[in-house]
């Protein structure tokens, strides 16, 4: 195995075009924790949790891979299929890259693909061999609401429980685990019980994190037990990476912006501004089109320097010289940090005035972490993570969400195979995203005279212009602030309805629909700096400075 984890090292870097220097050390590491995979999960007669937990860095992608594709090596089986899920889209297609790098090295090579929602083609996690998808899609699969499905007589019917079975038959992995934690730790408590039933009935998961508090990892094993199902704890790699860290008693417009840096800021509304001062950088958040995000990653291949918020705190595998952060949970911080690639790491983390959007507790205890060191070591992270995650942070976390994970374990409770499911709503998170399409006025023009004209090839072309210009935008059910924001953009705006080539404009919004297309131009939106028409929405700001009127006589207010 020690030689096909090399091929597979030496071939991504020959697809990035870049010679690779193999760690020796890193090496033996990685296969260490790949062959105890393989090995227990060949030789398993019941389902086994493996926690990973490796410093950012380390080499973590091919530990996940190899146990898998050795399968074709050795000819010894034991999953016929891989789900790779990670936390936030971001991270899908970096990965989708590797996998196919990695499958083409044995025969027959597993066909790749990813299902989170934005395909035309809904398969529902049935995707392909090594399927690449998400936290969200994988547990709605699971909890049967997110299932192929008709109409026969007078009621619904469909494949319910396929997309359970087909994880609970995988290898099944969960990338940057730590991400499913939210503001009121309901993600890791929901996600404790959903995984711990599949590895109950046989399943084979490895759960993998840089940064998983304690809490949250003994969070897992309590549930595993009530299951008697199997927990393997992976040892922790001997490479080691250190960051050594100045705490910035300023604000970080105060940074000085160079080349090679990783700049993150804690809300959209800064980056924005800071990459106004930092002329040639490249700009990334979560309020930017899907095809404009890919082109501010190409600029990265160039050695510009990133601003980003905390949508880059993963997969941004570019080799950055050093850090500049505001000031964050201390786990967001070991994150940022590990976009340098460096053994050791130079970091400056600088003062913010509000929490905003963290927790005041949460980001206070890491200040005062923060300030007890100069250097934090791979092997200090643990310890650093655990004393701000402690029982009593979480526990005040927790009862906020209490609603939504009794209604979640309830909704869990009456699954059943080949059955419909319960009526009521399942929660993973305590928001839900609504799907903006910011369309130029010249896109959605074509969308409506590819729609009119009734070409074979429209539906495609329609799809590729959509997934381009779409957005995320999550709105809590915690507080109202995402929702009044969208709702005072909307009232300014032309916006359409979910139903695509609708001619009816939203005037007033007392329920968000869950797509609603958007006609944007300068003053709303730019390729370098996302949809600025969110920014200052609220709290008396104009989110847009004039209305603008719409000619041809269709989609007219």
């Amino acid at each position: 195995m020690r030689d096909f984890i090399e091929e597979m090292i030496n071939a991504w870097g020959r697809h990035k075009g870049k010679r690779v220097a193999l760690d020796s050390e890193r090496l033996n590491d990685q296969l260490a924790l790949a062959r105890r995979v393989y090995e227990e999960a060949s030789a398993a007669n019941q389902g086994v949790l493996f926690m990973l937990r490796a410093p950012t860095g380390f080499g973590k992608t091919e530990v996940l891979f190899a146990p898998f594709l050795y399968q074709f090596v050795e000819g010894q089986w034991f999953a016929p299929r891989m789900y790779l899920v990670e936390p936030v889209n971001a991270l899908l297609k970096q990965m989708e890259e590797r996998a196919k790098v990695y499958s083409q090295l044995v025969a027959p090579s597993p066909t790749v693909g990813s299902d989170y929602g934005d395909t035309l083609k809904k398969t529902y996690l049935y995707t392909a061999v090594i399927t690449l998808t998400t936290v969200d899609s994988a547990f709605y699969g699971f909890t049967a609401k997110r299932v192929v499905t008709w109409r026969e007589r007078d009621y619904e019917t469909g494949r319910y429980s396929m997309p359970a079975g087909l994880l609970t038959g995988s290898y099944l992995v969960f990338d940057e685990a730590h991400l499913i934690q939210d503001q009121v730790f309901l993600g890791p408590r929901v996600m404790s019980k959903v995984i711990c039933s599949i590895v109950a009935a046989g399943g084979l998961v490895v759960f993998s994190s840089a940064t998983l508090p304690s809490i949250t990892a003994g969070l897992f094993k309590e549930e595993c037990d009530k299951y008697g199902a199997k927990v393997i704890d992976l040892p922790f790699p001997r490479a080691k990476k250190e960051a050594r860290v100045s705490y910035v008693n300023r604000p970080i417009s105060e940074a000085e912006c160079g080349e090679g840096s990783a700049i993150f800021v804690n809300t959209v509304e800064r980056a924005i501004k800071m990459k106004e001062r930092c002329k040639g950088a490249v700009l990334l958040h979560s309020l930017m089109r899907k095809d404009d995000k890919e082109r501010a990653l190409r600029g990265l291949e160039e050695g510009k320097a990133l601003i980003a918020t905390q949508a880059a705190e993963v997969g941004i595998d570019y080799d950055f010289k050093r850090v500049i952060t505001e000031l964050a949970p201390i786990d967001s911080l070991i994150q940022r940090f590990g976009r340098v690639r460096k053994d050791v790491i130079d970091a400056e983390v600088y003062e913010v005035e509000n929490s905003l959007p963290y927790d005041d507790d949460v980001v206070n205890r890491s200040r005062d972490v923060l300030q007890s060191v100069s250097t934090i070591s791979s092997s200090d992270v643990g310890k650093l993570v655990d004393e701000v995650y402690d029982e009593s942070i979480v526990g005040k976390l927790s009862e906020l969400g209490d609603t939504f994970y009794l209604s979640t374990v309830e909704y869990l409770q009456g699954l059943t195979l080949f059955s419909y499911p319960p009526e009521d709503t399942p929660y993973l998170k305590p928001s839900y995203y609504v799907t903006l399409y910011l369309l130029s006025a010249a896109e959605y023009e074509k969308i409506r005279d590819l729609h009119e004209g009734g070409k074979a090839d429209a539906v495609e072309e329609v799809s590729r212009i959509m997934a381009n210009a779409s957005v995320k935008y999550p709105i809590s059910y915690i507080d109202d602030y995402n929702r009044k924001r969208l709702e005072s953009f909307i009232e300014k705006g032309d916006v359409y309805n979910g139903a695509v080539y609708s001619k009816d404009f939203l005037k007033k919004v007392k329920g968000i629909t869950h797509e609603l297309i958007i006609v944007v131009d300068g003053q709303t939106y730019s390729p370098d700096e996302g949809f600025k028409g969110l920014i200052g929405a609220v709290g008396g700001q104009k989110g847009r400075s004039e209305k603008r009127s719409r000619k041809k006589g269709r989609g007219k207010k």
